[in-house]
């Protein structure tokens, strides 16, 4: 995410380790209480993405209400040439919260740079199939990554169904690209300060998943299930050989 702070020390490390994958979560919304950001560009150039207080929108319905395409793409090209400028060598984009698909113009502007810059875009079709299945047509199938099934955890489970609920998604993977995301950190008090009033993706939901991901039970499960590890670096190399 990179108008956010401290993404020296993750750029510094990016840098480091160009074995690794390193794709832009395209940032457009600030959704904490007290931890806030603007955009990589001024707010005098790309005015719709800001708000009252000078920071991104909160919300993704925000976003959607204000954001103008135009701004959205010069955002994300600014985004990409700082994140290149630090030295990152990068294998995709996705957008934080789903902010990009928020219409046709701007799932156009994301495509379009995905293609012009080598470097692919996830694109969830099952999520769009279900929570914006009016959007379903303007996905260029023939240029762009499908992911078939995108998997994450949402707020109504409860804790103690956590490691049932990803260990069925696993279980219940069907053949194609596929992917889980998870939201890693420490439940920390730095974290918790971070995420303060908003226990969705907040610390304690970070800490599960870390445990989860980290466990010899996740490890063993994918190979249980024949599931294919690969990177985006991986289908990088397959789109712009």
């Amino acid at each position: 995410m990179v108008p956010c702070p401290w993404f020296p020390e993750i750029a510094a490390y990016a840098k480091q380790h160009p074995e690794f994958d390193w794709g832009i979560h395209l940032t457009f919304t600030s959704e904490w209480k007290n931890y806030k950001w603007d955009g990589v560009l001024s707010s005098s150039e790309i005015p719709s993405l800001i708000d009252k207080n000078g920071y991104m929108y909160a919300s993704v319905e925000e976003f959607g209400k204000n954001a103008k395409a135009e701004d959205v793409e010069k955002e994300i090209r600014a985004e990409i040439q700082k994140a290149t400028s630090f030295g990152i060598k990068l294998t995709h984009l996705d957008n934080h919260m789903g902010c990009i698909l928020a219409s046709p113009e701007m799932i156009a502007v994301y495509q379009k740079i995905g293609k012009e810059y080598h470097l692919p875009v996830l694109i969830p079709m099952n999520m769009i199939r279900m929570m914006a299945p009016q959007m379903a047509k303007y996905v260029d199938t023939n240029n762009v990554v499908i992911v078939d099934n995108f998997v994450s955890a949402y707020p109504a489970i409860a804790p103690d169904k956590w490691k049932q609920f990803y260990d069925q998604a696993i279980q219940n993977l069907k053949p194609g690209l596929n992917e889980i995301i998870f939201h890693l950190a420490y439940d920390s008090d730095e974290m918790k300060a971070i995420t303060i009033d908003h226990p969705d993706f907040g610390a304690a939901w970070r800490q599960r998943d870390l445990d989860y991901v980290t466990s010899d039970e996740f490890k063993n499960l994918l190979k249980q299930n024949g599931v294919h590890l690969i990177t985006w670096g991986d289908i990088q190399k397959v789109m712009y050989r």
